[in-house]
């Protein structure tokens, strides 16, 4: 199988997925989504215990899907965490559900990834992080700090970065997949 097929399609049917697994790991399987999928969101608290309800129906359905929780959301948990949950408009949980029998798996070891005319066809120009070197040596100061007084072992501290895009995105993603895997 092509990935540049798949990848059309994905471009050409929004919400179709591509999960996909490095061939470098034993026994790798990547996962096609083909088809729209049922989609459950909210970003109202009233509404997010039945939200989490509609979630378990899926799998209960024998559906596959992925999603995520807003790690806030975890304050609607438990009562006395609830005033907490400042009222933003920020989605508390997003999934998408898709029927099992739709889904194909495949051996990753199966996609081709020949590089076409079009590799490296497109430009990333203005990249800028969100974050200021200064905001960057605070943030890693206090994760150190966190760590040595043992209030958490891990952080994944994260940042955004923001570009302008022209060309191709089959090339980017290409490109992404093989920059950005680690074993």
């Amino acid at each position: 199988m092509r990935i540049d097929v798949y990848l059309k399609h994905i471009i050409d049917n929004p919400l179709t997925a591509i999960f996909y697994t490095p061939s470098y790991y034993e026994d790798s399987v990547t996962y096609l989504f083909p088809e729209k999928p049922e989609i459950i969101i909210t970003a109202n608290q009233s509404n997010f215990n039945k939200a989490l309800k509609e979630v378990d129906i899926c799998i209960q359905k024998d559906y596959s899907g992925f999603g995520f929780i807003n790690y806030k959301a975890g304050y609607l948990l438990e009562d006395k965490l609830k005033d907490l949950l400042a009222d933003e408009d920020k989605t508390l949980l997003k999934f998408f559900f898709y029927r099992k029998e739709k889904v194909k798996k495949v051996n990753s070891s199966e996609i081709d990834f020949i590089l076409s005319e079009k590799e490296n066809e497109y430009r990333i120009d203005n990249f800028q992080l969100n974050t200021s070197p200064e905001e960057f040596f605070s943030a890693v100061k206090k994760i150190h700090h966190y760590i040595a007084e043992g209030d958490t072992y891990q952080v994944n501290y994260t940042m955004k970065g923001k570009f302008d895009f022209e060309g191709d995105l089959i090339s980017l993603f290409k490109q992404l997949v093989f920059n950005q895997s680690a074993k």
